[in-house]
C-alpha cells in the first residue's frame, strides 16, 4: 500500500528499522515518548471508540485484553463522543399535570 522510496528491499516496504526511526523522529518533533507500538495501538483503539462506536468491553473482546482496565489505557473517548452517548440516552422529560389541572 505505502511504499518507501527509499527502501532497499525490492518491493519497496518499509523496514522496522524505517518505520520506527520515522516514529522517533515525529515523537522528538512533537516532544512525545510514546514507542511505536504503543502509540499504534493507542490510536486504533482511540479510533475503534471514538469513530466506530464501540463500547470499551467490545473493544476488550477484539483485541483480547485479559482486563478491562488494560483496554482504559489506551482508549481516549473523546468529549463528542460522550455528548453523543449522553444524547442517545436522554429520557424525554413528561410534564405531568397537578390535580385539578388540565
Amino acid at each position: 500500500m505505502f511504499r518507501n522510496p527509499r527502501a532497499v528491499n525490492k518491493d519497496g516496504r518499509y523496514s522496522i528499522n524505517a518505520l520506527n526511526r520515522l516514529w522517533r523522529n515525529a515523537c522528538k518533533r512533537t516532544g512525545e515518548t510514546i514507542d511505536l507500538y504503543s502509540g499504534l495501538k493507542h490510536s486504533s483503539c482511540s479510533q475503534y471508540i471514538n469513530e466506530k462506536g464501540l463500547s470499551l468491553s467490545e473493544l476488550q473482546m477484539i483485541t483480547d485484553h485479559k482486563k478491562l482496565e488494560s483496554v482504559r489505557r489506551y482508549a481516549d473517548v473523546q468529549v463528542a463522543r460522550k455528548r453523543a452517548l449522553m444524547e442517545r440516552g436522554k429520557i424525554e422529560s413528561k410534564v405531568i399535570p397537578m390535580r385539578g389541572e388540565r
